[in-house]
This record gives C-alpha cells, structure tokens and sequence, in this order.
C-alpha cells in the first residue's frame, strides 16, 4: 500500500497538466501511514496494542486508536466545505490482483454511481480488476473506515483499494508485484481522479488539444473528498497480528479533497477548489 501512495502522491505533486488541473480544482488530503506502531514492529494488519485499526472506524479511542480518531476529527472539521471521495490503501493477504471494495447504494435507491471509479480503473489499468471488486456491507465490515465514511459522512465513493501480496494474473500466470508496478497503480489511481471528476479536461488534455501553461478558471460548485492509510486489509481470514515473517507492507493510504477554494480529500481525499 505504501508503494502505490508513493506512486499516487509522485503524481499528485508532478507537473503533469492533468495533476495541476487536479490540484486547481480540489484539495487532496494525505495521511500516508494510520498505523505506524504497529508497521514498524512488523505488523501488517494491527496496532502494537493488538488492535485491528480497520475495525474501530465507528468509536475511535483517542487513547487506543489516536491516528484514526483525529482523523475522523479531521472529516468532521472539513465536512461542512464538501467531501466528496474516500479511499483507503491496503494490502490483502488471500485475493489476487488490484480490486476495490466500496459501498452499495442500491438498497438505498441509488444510482450506483460508486461502480463508476472501480471501473474506469479497469479500464486503464491491467493489474486492476473489476470482477474481484465487492461493494457489500457486511455485517463484519460496518466498523471498516469505508463503511463508516459512507453512512456517517454520507460519501458514496468511498472505497478501499486493495493489492495483493500474492500478485497479479496476466495472460494465466500469477505475477508478483514488483515496487515499479505498485507505484504505477498509485499513479493510475491519481490520473483516474482527474478521469472521473474533471472528464472533459482530462479528454481534452489526452487529445493535447490544450496548451500546458493554460490555467482554466476553477468551476462554481464545491466538492471534496477523502481517503486514508490504514494497516490491516479487509480480507477475511484475519492473520495473526504478530507474525515476524510478515513485511510491514500493508499500510493504507487515504486523501480528501474539497470545493473550488478548497477542495479536500482524507487518506486520499480531494475536494474542489
């Protein structure tokens, strides 16, 4: 999960146009390690106090669970000024491939509108699959940072990107994640914020149609929107929480973005500016 916020924070701050129409239009909020007691003594899922960090979104301790609560504390200051996107990065011990979880509107009478992101996804990346996305909300799983983002701050796409530490199918072969192929997903799951919320300019600067010195002027309306770095995947089974053999890879990364003005993201959150 680290490698793939490496990758998306590289092309958030670059001087691509797309970035910069990016940047001109929301404020990305980055919290690129919620777990760092328990990673650096080799945890991947849980907190050096044995707690399973993705399970306590609804009633964060600011004791027990700090860098979740002040977080939430975060969203709630800037809610107000539009959150409008959530993703946490993980990694997942059991499915293969790149994949989302996310939240199903349906039962809600939705307009389904969380499939978009997921799928544009697939279309621009290899590693990442659209058929291994869930956008149940288990009972399991109402505590998990997605779920909680969803109902409390009533943020349709609000997700959870997933790699696997197993790797990746392509053309039938199981392939290992390499560091340069994490980083790349980081950067597509970048470049594909700019995909789904500014369409037409990410059409027009794919076409090299506009200049990359102009600065078109930012839109009316305000949005943000959010996302975070969690250690512990949702993925079921649980592994042990203190296994030494496991690499403190599993971090999740999040950002939120707000309004024209200022746009917000946390974890991974954007909002327009």
């Amino acid at each position: 999960a680290s490698w793939m916020m490496a990758g998306t924070i590289k092309f958030l701050t670059s001087d691509l146009p797309e970035a910069r129409f990016l940047r001109e239009r929301f404020i990305i909020y980055v919290v690129p390690m919620l777990n760092p007691d328990g990673v650096i003594h080799g945890n991947y899922r849980c907190s050096l106090s044995g707690q399973d960090l993705n399970r306590v979104w609804d009633d964060p301790d600011p004791q027990r669970h700090p860098t979740i609560h002040y977080t939430k504390e975060l969203m709630r200051e800037l809610a107000g000024r539009g959150l409008v996107f959530f993703c946490d990065f993980h990694g997942h011990s059991t499915k293969r491939n790149a994949f989302m979880y996310g939240c199903d509107s349906e039962k809600a009478g939705g307009s389904k509108e969380e499939l978009v992101f997921p799928l544009i996804m697939a279309d621009h990346s290899p590693a990442f699959s659209f058929p291994d996305c869930d956008f149940q909300m288990r009972r399991q799983k109402l505590t998990t940072g997605r779920v909680v983002v969803c109902k409390e701050f009533g943020i349709g796409n609000s997700y959870t990107l997933e790699v696997s530490f197993l790797g990746h199918k392509v053309a039938g072969q199981l392939l290992h994640f390499s560091a340069g192929d994490l980083i790349q997903l980081g950067h597509q799951f970048g470049e594909m914020l700019v995909r789904y919320h500014l369409p037409s300019q990410y059409e027009t600067i794919k076409g090299d149609a506009i200049p990359p010195e102009v600065s078109p002027s930012p839109p009316a309306d305000e949005s943000a929107q959010e996302a975070s770095d969690t250690t512990g995947a949702e993925d079921t089974p649980k592994p042990p929480c203190d296994d030494p053999k496991r690499a403190p890879a599993a971090t999740s990364e999040a950002a939120r973005s707000s309004s024209p003005r200022s746009p917000q993201i946390t974890g991974w959150a954007t909002r327009a500016v």
